[in-house]
This record gives C-alpha cells, structure tokens and sequence, in this order.
C-alpha cells in the first residue's frame, strides 16, 4: 500500500502578511473614525475641550470630519483586502486538495 501523498497547508506563512495587514488597515480605519465621530458629538454638544489660541473652531470640526472620512476610507480598504485574502486562501486550498 502506498503512503499517502504529502499535503502541504492550504494557507502559507507568506500568505498571513496579507491577513495582518488587512487587519491592520481595518483596525485604524475603524479606530480613526470612532475617534473623529466622538469628537463631532462633543464639539455638537458643546462639550469639546476649547481649542488652542489661533485654532477656530470650523478647523476644528473640519478637522474631525476629515478624520471621520479617512476613517471610513482605510476600514474599506481593509474590507478589501481581507475579501481579496480570504478569495486567496480559498483558491490554495482549492488546488490543496485538487
């Protein structure tokens, strides 16, 4: 009887790069648009530290807008890439066991 054929992973360890950096990606994403999102409520319910001499206060809020919006920008970025890593994992896992 003959051994079995040697299988290697479905998934290499040179694979996982892609995983940590969607992750990475998504996680700031997420993270920089909780954090604009929270200071757009404070500042629109008036309880927003006041800014430094020389800052107004529509910088301010144009400030965290931008946050809220490159926020949401990465975090579909790294939907993006997490979509493309799992469509690649898939694929070696399909030719694994063809």
């Amino acid at each position: 009887m003959a051994p079995p054929p040697i299988q290697r992973p479905a998934v290499r360890s040179a694979d996982r790069w892609l995983d940590a950096v969607a992750l990475l990606t998504l996680a700031c994403g997420i993270l920089l648009f909780a954090v604009g999102r929270a200071s757009l409520g404070a500042l629109a319910s008036q309880s927003y530290q006041p800014p430094p001499t020389g800052v107004t206060w529509v910088s301010r809020a144009e400030l965290h807008d931008a946050q809220t919006r490159w926020g949401t920008g990465l975090a579909l970025a790294g939907l993006i890439l997490s979509l493309g890593a799992a469509v690649k994992h898939t694929a070696a896992r399909r030719r694994t066991i063809d």
